[in-house]
């Protein structure tokens, strides 16, 4: 648009030269040829096509001299074109056109020249410094992009990393109650339990099973939250991945795409599935390679689990020897979810388990 806009201007300036020199029919043929010269080197702009144009009109000043008058209009195309023997051709051309002209006018067509390549000069710096800057937002932008995606994981593996030693924390918090807590009562039940058998007092009888009830009470309770804390301290991702850490033949790839809050009857169906399932791989199966998928949509959870190799057959003898396969079976109902042993390419267990409360 900036180009349009010195060539506009430039061809104003020629026209009025032309103007006061000559307003015959040939003026207005030379008028129209170099206004459509210019046109179809601003449509070839930086191409054989322009040079050619520029190259047919250089003879023609020569033998039609009014033509030169448009010559710092096509200076502005001979810069862009950027070829120093059509430039030396130009600079011949108005150099002999100058020659005929009074002392006035010489000072008015070079001084019209030099503006011509003087604005190409600003236009071609001013569209240098805008690709520049075009090209420094493009990379703020993906340099932005990228520091954003690098926090995002940062705080991504961060937030894992807090989980990780939140479950550690509740799993070692169970072990403590269960070994310190857990044994005193149970060493406090036994106690108790021997003073109702040697006690001799009736008035005691009462007292002694009234403290046993309650620490009976106590026990249940403590194991109660036990329990609670180890589930809530198991990681699924974690413990899939210590299933198949080590295990170098068959090489076994684990894609894990499960929110946090995760059923604790679901977690364990999915591990001993799992660890059921890489054992016959690696007893029963001649695959190389094996794929655990683990994932959780927005209606239902699935896991699949699938290798390459071709020495499974169904039914389910054979491969396991057909028990580990129906204890799958009967944990995947049992959750009310469904199970699909394929052997089309490979051996693929595929589960679905649609959510509910568990």
């Amino acid at each position: 648009m900036k180009d349009l806009g010195n060539k506009l201007l430039l061809f104003l300036i020629c026209s009025y030269f032309m103007y006061l020199n000559d307003l015959s029919p040939l003026a207005v043929t030379a008028l129209t040829a170099a206004l459509s010269i210019s046109s179809l080197c601003t449509y070839f702009k930086n191409s054989r096509a322009a040079s050619f144009l520029l190259w047919c009109y250089l003879p023609v000043t020569v033998v039609l001299p009014l033509f030169s008058i448009y010559l710092p209009l096509l200076t502005y195309d001979v810069c862009q074109c950027r070829q120093k023997s059509l430039l030396a051709a130009l600079a011949a051309a108005e150099l002999l056109y100058c020659i005929q002209l009074s002392p006035a006018m010489q000072a008015a067509f070079l001084v019209t020249t030099l503006c011509a390549i003087l604005m190409y000069r600003y236009t071609s710096q001013l569209d240098l410094l805008r690709r520049e800057l075009h090209r420094t937002q493009d990379d703020s932008q993906e340099s932005a992009a990228t520091l954003q995606e690098r926090n995002r994981a940062l705080i991504q593996n961060q937030d894992a990393g807090i989980r990780v030693a939140t479950l550690s924390e509740r799993n070692r918090i169970a072990r403590s109650i269960h070994d310190n807590v857990g044994h005193l009562l149970t060493r406090s039940l036994l106690q108790t339990g021997a003073l109702m058998v040697t006690n001799r007092q009736p008035d005691l009888r009462e007292p002694l099973s009234t403290l046993q009830d309650t620490l009976n009470t106590a026990m249940t309770s403590i194991r109660e939250s036990v329990h609670d804390l180890h589930d809530e301290s198991i990681d699924l991702y974690t413990a899939l991945a210590d299933i198949i850490r080590g295990i170098t033949t068959p090489s076994i790839e684990l894609e894990y795409d499960m929110g946090s809050d995760i059923p604790r009857d679901l977690k364990y169906t999915f591990i001993i599935i799992v660890k059921e399932a890489v054992n016959n791989i690696q007893k029963h199966s001649n695959a190389t390679t094996a794929r655990i998928l683990v994932r959780e949509h927005p209606g239902f959870y699935q896991l699949h689990i699938q290798d390459n190799g071709s020495s499974a057959t169904l039914p389910l003898s054979g491969y396991g020897g057909g028990i580990g396969l129906s204890n799958m079976t009967e944990r995947v109902h049992a959750l009310d979810g469904t199970i699909d042993f394929r052997t089309e390419h490979g051996f693929l267990i595929a589960i679905t388990i649609m959510k509910k409360e568990f």
